[in-house]
């Protein structure tokens, strides 16, 4: 492994660390580390940078690129120009308990924001909670990332918030009434099949709709999809409310229209993003998605971010990097406003931020130090453009 190659080398502990930062952590380009000074203030932001997801992590990263560069314009940290340091934690648990334990080992870090999936996130929460290090989690979704750790605060609508109300709209605005389920089986599956399913027991109290099939798979081990197809085809629901990586969704999109099997898809936000778009193409439209925020939202702080993402990460806007932009600028707010330098003052800063006004939405921090926004529903049309749905 790089790393350890790098962490032998005894040419002295500059060189050491100089090699480190050109490997897993932190991972900044030359343009983001050029011109620092040791007055420069520093922002750990932890993602995927390599492997299968990092995607996920370029948008991430250019989001808070974005929040950093807007931070750095308007004079800083007090004067002081702000540093995005960048971990790769390889959207892997090991990898990320190695790099939050170098981000609390580092006393130039007041605070972490990231990561990606909720398995990291659990990964190290409990290391940042021992270090009293907060730790921001922009965009998981597993409600016991802030509820059972005191130092860590979830952004995104936690698992048990979200899922029942994309059940109960797959009913009350979507017209479902026989559903199925499909998700990964892993932690964010289990809750979305979990939560998903209750509700529907409870929607079927009252109304005609009933769950009819729910289904998991093992990540990035189908690419055939077609005994999923024909199990659902089985069943034969009029509504499929599924949670899977956009590659795959392209995939079953595919292989669903060649098999003749046409229900309404309703599928979660992080397909709403130009990969998923160019990859499935034209067997996307008319599928819908839930979502808190969409590429083609016409407010005007949403086409300004989708205009920046443009311009520093070549992207158009979309949850992941619209969440790490508003965290970000939660952070730096906060540091602005005499937090910088100490950690317990910007725990204490951030637990006191209420509603969070931003560019692109407003935020509602409970005082379990979790996120409520609205969420929508979008339709992607025959021109691949998301369209809000009436509610």
């Amino acid at each position: 492994m790089k790393k350890l190659n790098c962490m032998i080398i005894t040419l002295g502990m500059l060189f050491v660390l100089a090699a480190c930062a050109n490997q897993s952590a932190p991972s900044a380009s030359p343009a983001d580390s050029s011109g620092e000074t040791q007055n420069d203030y520093h922002l750990a932001l932890i993602a995927p940078m390599t492997g299968n997801e990092a995607q996920y992590g370029e948008m991430q990263k250019t989001g808070a690129q974005i929040a950093v560069d807007e931070i750095n314009e308007a004079g800083g940290i007090n004067g002081r120009k702000v540093v995005l340091d960048v971990f790769d934690d390889q959207n892997n648990t090991t990898q990320a308990a190695t790099v939050a334990q170098m981000i609390i080992d580092d006393q130039k870090y007041d605070a972490a924001i990231g990561t990606y999936s909720s398995s990291n996130a659990l990964a190290m929460a409990p290391l940042f909670d021992e270090a009293k290090t907060p730790f921001f989690c922009s965009v998981s979704s597993d409600g016991r990332i802030a509820t059972e750790y005191t130092y860590t605060f979830q952004q995104n609508i936690a698992a048990n918030y979200v899922w029942p109300i994309m059940a109960d709209n797959a009913v009350k605005v979507l017209g479902g009434r026989k559903v199925a389920l499909v998700a990964l089986n892993n932690d964010a599956g289990e809750f979305f099949t979990t939560y998903a399913s209750e509700e529907f027991d409870e929607l079927s109290k009252d109304s005609s709709c009933e769950l009819v099939a729910s289904i998991t798979y093992n990540e990035g081990e189908v690419s055939d999809f077609t005994p999923i197809i024909a199990q659902l085809k089985d069943a034969n629901p009029d509504l499929v409310m599924i949670n899977v990586q956009y590659q795959d969704m392209a995939a079953i999109l595919r292989q669903a229209d060649q098999l003749g099997f046409k229900p309404t898809w309703y599928c979660v936000e992080s397909l709403i993003n130009d990969a998923f778009i160019e990859l499935a193409g034209d067997y996307a439209v008319g599928l819908y998605c839930h979502c808190t925020y969409y590429i083609d939202n016409p407010d005007e702080g949403c086409v300004w971010l989708n205009q920046r993402c443009n311009e520093v990460g070549n992207m158009n806007a979309n949850l992941f990097s619209r969440m790490s932009y508003e965290g970000t600028m939660q952070i730096l707010t906060c540091a602005k406003n005499g937090a910088a330098g100490d950690r317990q003052k910007m725990y204490g800063a951030l637990c006191s931020l209420g509603t969070w006004e931003g560019k692109t939405g407003s935020f509602e921090w409970t005082d379990a130090r979790q996120c409520i926004c609205s969420v929508n529903i979008v339709q992607l049309d025959s021109n691949k453009t998301w369209q809000l749905v009436p509610q």
